[in-house]
């Protein structure tokens, strides 16, 4: 029997209006039955409960690299629709615009108003080399006066390794630790200056806990080309390494600046935190690179890898937006932590995040001061030490 509207009082009553309309809206046009309905009434209501764990943002300014698809796109839906304008930094393509559109769609169909896809804007960003990414970072410094919030999202994992970077490293190490080390460093003024305004300026660093699975790095083999096409397992095995030596790189790194930032410039009211996504198996990330694998099975794998243990790209992103907005954060001097998020086991709905301790190797100050004297080496050779030298706060952090 399909549920009268007047049945659905008890259930509505206790909701925001916005959540009752939406609730009631599907309700009538579905002519739902009252489990279905009652469900529905779940799912909006612990969306609206993240929502609410959110800061109002109306008024800071964010930006979200590999913001146009997958985790990206959903965090920079999440941060729009609690009032930031968003920057979405990628590469230049058909992708990226469609990403782009895509947001400002979504946007328009939830609050109904089309002035919200104002928020949502672009800016030019290639992580593959440390070079145009100092170079983007430095041109959004000239065109925004405030950075209260970086979400380092965008990453690579299971490519090829046919040739090196540009500044002469394996590709995964290269996207997911230097460009991301440069592209944040040519923020570091902007965001300090803005810090000092709103005591609380967030940067936020989307890794995985595949950093767990890491040996101790090898800088002579992220220097050295090793052929890998992708037609055996054992390079598919190979890719898997290199991409968790990449994301063991990337917290080094954040710990490190977290270090510096904090003991050598007092600067407290910046938060800087990296996460576990979530097991958003449904996103290209590390897609069709690996031929070991033929084309249809990895498709057929990563279905049912999605139905038993994946979790919803929207939930996935809910970790990092949460590090990146809520008060929590602040209110609890939250910093230099790892987060994860937990999902129930039935339905894989998101329950909530907390942080996670880190593995032993995480902890070697040694081996992460190893790699940012490494970084650091790059970085100098790829931007120059007069450019560095610019920006006061970048040329006392890497002296």
């Amino acid at each position: 029997m399909s549920l009268n509207v007047s049945l659905a009082t008890p259930f509505i009553s206790t909701l925001q209006l916005d959540t009752k309309k939406q609730a009631t809206a599907v309700l009538i046009a579905h002519d739902l039955q009252l489990e279905t309905y009652i469900h529905i009434l779940n799912e909006i209501m612990k969306e609206e409960e993240f929502l609410n764990s959110i800061e109002d943002l109306t008024g800071r300014v964010a930006i979200v690299t590999g913001g146009a698809k997958g985790i990206g796109l959903e965090t920079s839906v999440y941060l729009a629709l609690k009032g930031a304008t968003v920057y979405i930094a990628a590469r230049g393509s058909k992708g990226t615009y469609a990403g782009i559109e895509d947001v400002r769609n979504r946007l328009k169909s939830v609050v109904g108003d089309e002035s919200l896809g104002s928020k949502i804007k672009y800016h030019n960003l290639d992580l593959g080399s440390m070079q145009n990414a100092w170079n983007s970072a430095r041109e959004f410094a000239r065109i925004e006066s405030q950075l209260d919030i970086l979400v380092c999202n965008a990453g690579v994992s299971m490519t090829t390794m046919q040739e090196l970077s540009p500044d002469g490293f394996d590709t995964m190490f290269a996207v997911n630790h230097l460009g991301h080390f440069a592209f944040t460093t040519g923020l570091l003024d902007l965001i300090k200056q803005t810090s000092k305004t709103t005591q609380d300026s967030r940067i936020v660093f989307t890794n995985s806990n595949a950093y767990k699975l890491a040996s101790p790095l090898d800088y002579e083999k992220l220097t050295t080309l090793i052929p890998n096409d992708g037609q055996t397992f054992k390079d598919a095995s190979n890719a898997f390494k290199r991409y968790a030596d990449s994301k063991l790189a990337a917290l080094y790194g954040v710990l490190e600046l977290t270090h510096r930032l904090r003991q050598q410039f007092g600067l407290t009211n910046i938060y800087i935190n990296s996460c576990h996504p979530g097991n958003a198996i449904g996103t290209t990330l590390g897609a069709g690179h690996q031929k070991a694998v033929h084309p249809i099975l990895e498709k057929v794998v990563r279905a049912g890898l999605q139905v038993t243990i994946g979790n919803s790209t929207a939930d996935s992103a809910k970790t990092q937006v949460y590090l990146a907005g809520s008060r929590y954060i602040k209110d609890h001097d939250t910093y230099g932590a790892f987060w994860e998020p937990s999902f129930s086991w039935i339905a894989k709905a998101y329950k909530g995040c907390a942080g996670e301790e880190y593995t032993e190797l995480a902890r070697d100050e040694v081996e992460r001061k190893k790699l940012w004297d490494v970084t650091v080496e790059a970085f100098k050779k790829a931007v120059g030490e007069d450019e560095i030298g610019s920006v006061d706060i970048v040329k006392g952090l890497i002296a």
